[in-house]
């Protein structure tokens, strides 16, 4: 056992590096194999004795052991550390953990900016369109009942006229919530948030070491 210390940002690496050897040596590995008689089964590759096959196996599971151990420890120890450590973000005193996790949620509250903003404008066309056409339909009343010639409704007629249609099918925005207002104060939130999130945890994590036992 040996005892080394790095900063999170290389220990990041190298727990990437540790899984992507983990993953090559698991697929070159062999555990068991088969033996006949006295002698290894010929399989079409290279005849080896049986103490070489041992070896092969005995030399597979150590450095699956070996690889295993170096992941365990980076990232208990990169866990214990991104719950000490702090970082402030806009204001706010957090841990790097609680950072991760904020940066997390980012992702559902823009999906949720989303959903509003198409909410408020799939509204807005469908109030366009239903009062479009309800303006030609007026036009048609007015024309229907006195031609061409308007001059023979009276400015209070065509007022009434018009005023009663649209009371009962003129389309207005249900906004109780107040959406416009939401959307300018989740979009003043998450500007720039996830740069900013990225920027303080490279800092922390450029400038705070953390030390495990390797094999």
């Amino acid at each position: 056992m040996k005892t080394i210390t790095l900063s999170v940002t290389r220990a990041l690496t190298e727990l990437k590096n540790a899984k992507a050897r983990f993953t090559r040596e698991l697929s070159n590995a062999t555990f068991v194999d088969v033996v006949v008689g006295h002698g290894p089964l010929q399989t079409g590759r290279k005849r080896e004795s049986v103490s070489s096959l041992k070896e092969n196996i005995q030399s597979s599971k150590d450095k699956i052991d070996n690889l295993r151990h170096s992941i365990q420890a980076l990232k208990s120890a990169i866990v214990l550390s991104n719950a000490t450590t702090q970082v402030s973000i806009r204001n706010r005193t957090m841990t790097v953990a609680e950072a991760i996790e904020w940066k997390a949620t980012v992702a559902l509250e823009q999906s949720l900016l989303a959903k509003l903003r198409g909410n408020l404008l799939e509204a807005r066309n469908t109030i366009q369109v239903t009062n479009q056409a309800l303006d030609k339909q007026i036009e048609s009343l007015l024309i229907a009942g006195l031609g061409n010639d308007k001059k023979k409704w009276s400015e209070d007629e065509m007022t009434v006229l018009v005023n009663s249609q649209k009371n009962s099918k003129e389309a207005t925005l249900l906004d109780p919530l107040s959406i416009e207002r939401w959307i300018e104060t989740l979009t003043q939130e998450l500007d720039g948030l996830v740069a900013e999130i990225d920027a303080s945890l490279s800092e922390s994590n450029a400038k705070t070491n953390i030390t495990f036992s390797s094999l």
